[in-house]
């Protein structure tokens, strides 16, 4: 039964035999899923770094509009002063 299979196998069918008695077969598939997660967690650490980027870029702006309100304050500020003196 089993001899006469593998005597009619083909050549591929017999390779693959030889490769899941090696347990090459079974490194295959952990590398190929390996390699899947890696692709996976590299695409999620480029939308990280894409959404750092856009959180710096928005603390820059509102660092800058802070430094307006304080000018704006301290302005207000003078100007209340000049009309209670007047």
């Amino acid at each position: 039964g089993q001899v006469t299979q593998l005597a009619t196998m083909s050549d591929a069918g017999r390779f693959d035999l030889l490769k899941e008695i090696s347990g090459t077969r079974v490194y295959d598939e952990k590398t190929r899923d390996s390699t899947k997660l890696m692709d996976e967690t590299s695409q999620k650490q480029q939308t990280i770094d894409e959404s750092l980027e856009q959180i710096e870029t928005r603390m820059i702006e509102l660092q800058e509009e802070q430094e307006e309100l304080k000018s704006y304050h301290q302005v207000a500020g003078c100007l209340r002063s000049v009309d209670f003196a007047l």
